[in-house]
């Protein structure tokens, strides 16, 4: 009901020109009027475009929170490659999907039908500007709006301005969009998967990295997920910051899309056991943790997710190096089987 509602919100916050009989057709014009402007901090125009992307699906964060979770390309924007893009909008919990295209023909053919689909019915979308179209770099900007009749895209450019452009100079001056699934409601964590769970993991055995693996090996549907920034995995203060300021929106995030989590207890960046998380059946602010430590399954208290990320961030040692790397991992549990 969660999802249907907020599915109904976006195309309640759409202005169309019609509404044709057949759902397969599209209206001649979208505008996404509740897409909010947010202006760029130096070079964030990645981050600005994702946090504007972020608040119309109704999530509530910022540029700097979108900067830190994605990699040195999005925060410095030394480009603005949708691959940046969708790496910051997975960390905060959407999915989506990159395409370029290469010339006109390709952007009539694959690109725009994509675009006019996805502003019709799921949101607005990421796009990345070649270098020289707005100043000596590229540029990323947000499409919130077509019109066929005048054939031509409006846009959010995170330097303030809402601008259109026709579709013919789109093809030429962009190269790739982002498009972009808001979360849906993850189902809580069933009874079954629990005991699953209990069963694949009876205790803790020293290493998060071998629990991923004891998953992997009982085809137990998961992801690995790195929650820290990958050009600041040498700094174990950026890790424990990162967990105190963003911690408690990463977990939040997770629960949209997962019944539970893993995630490890390390104390001064040693994993001394892992922790179980699940939303409790009765919901509210607090979530049930299980530890899991060497003598197995403790039972369940009911915590804050804040109170969880103190002892999160993790060193890891790197095969071949002297150096450890620091981490927020974080292990996201499925209810179906891996295929």
């Amino acid at each position: 009901m969660k999802h249907f509602n907020r599915i109904l919100l976006l195309l309640l916050s759409a202005t169309c020109a019609y509404a044709t009989g057949n759902d397969n057709e599209l209206p001649d014009r979208v505008e996404l009027k509740k897409v909010p402007m947010i202006r760029q901090k130096g070079n964030y125009c990645v981050p600005a475009s994702a946090a504007m992307i972020a608040q119309f699906h109704g999530i509530k964060t910022d540029q700097d929170q979108v900067a830190e979770l994605s990699s040195a390309m999005s925060a410095n924007n030394q480009g603005t490659y949708p691959s940046d893009m969708l790496l910051a909008m997975q960390k905060l919990g959407f999915s989506g999907e990159t395409l370029r295209w290469e010339g006109s023909a390709d952007f009539y053919q694959h690109a725009l039908p994509e675009i006019r689909k996805s502003l019709a019915h799921t949101g607005p979308i990421y796009i990345s500007f070649r270098p020289n179209v707005f100043g000596s770099m590229g540029h990323g900007c947000v499409i919130v709006g077509y019109n066929d009749r005048h054939k031509e895209l409006k846009f959010h450019n995170p330097w303030g301005q809402v601008f259109e452009k026709s579709y013919q100079q789109t093809a030429q001056e962009g190269y790739g969009i982002v498009l972009i699934e808001a979360p849906a409601e993850a189902p809580s964590a069933s009874e079954d998967l629990i005991q699953k769970i209990q069963s694949i993991v009876p205790q803790f055995d020293g290493n998060f990295l071998m629990l991923q693996q004891r998953l992997a090996r009982a085809n137990q549907a998961h992801e690995l997920v790195w929650c820290s920034r990958r050009d600041a995995r040498d700094n174990a203060r950026f890790a424990r910051d990162t967990a105190r300021d963003d911690g408690r929106m990463i977990l939040e995030l997770a629960f949209e899309r997962a019944p539970a989590v893993f995630i490890p207890l390390s104390q001064s960046g040693d994993t001394q056991a892992y922790l179980f998380v699940t939303r409790p059946p009765e919901g509210g602010a607090r979530f049930l943790v299980r530890k899991i430590d060497e003598r197995g399954w403790q039972p369940a208290q009911l915590m804050t997710l804040g109170s969880l990320t103190r002892n999160w961030a993790t060193a890891f040692q790197q095969n071949g190096h002297d150096e450890k790397i620091w981490e927020l991992p974080m292990i996201e549990l499925h209810p179906a089987p891996s295929l």
